[in-house]
């Protein structure tokens, strides 16, 4: 396993954005049946933080269920320690986004075979240089 690279904040801003990238946004695996939660601490206060995997409340789909998986981000003086716990996702996806998390804090990007490819950097996925039109017409 790769060690981190970079302050517990850049580590941190790297695995939430790889996270919400491949695994919760858009058309990620896990976006209708889990929600993302973080608690980050600011580099004054030493940088660490934790993200939450939740199900989704089958009644009440925006709150939290569940802790499906949760990475843990810890200070060691310029850089931090990084681990991911599968606490309730199948096997194979949690496999798959633990080996991501791990290559996240390595400063390394994409996503492994489970997560979406596109969109992962600054320009138009493949296929998407246009926004959808819209189906509503005014009049």
């Amino acid at each position: 396993m790769k060690q981190p690279t970079g302050s517990p904040t850049e580590i941190y801003t790297r695995i939430a954005r790889g996270v919400l990238t491949c695994w919760l946004g858009g058309y990620g695996p896990l976006r209708t049946q889990y929600l993302f939660q973080a608690e980050a601490r600011p580099e004054h206060q030493g940088g660490g933080s934790k993200i939450l995997i939740h199900e989704r409340i089958k009644d009440a789909p925006n709150q939290p269920g569940r802790v499906a998986f949760e990475i843990q981000i810890e200070p060691i003086g310029e850089t931090a320690t990084v681990s991911a716990n599968n606490k309730q996702l199948p096997a194979s996806i949690g496999d798959n986004l633990s080996q991501d998390v791990y290559r996240w804090a390595a400063d390394e990007e994409g996503c492994v075979e489970g997560g979406v490819k596109a969109g992962w950097g600054a320009t138009a996925a493949a296929g998407q240089d246009k926004a959808p039109k819209s189906k509503n017409k005014r009049k």
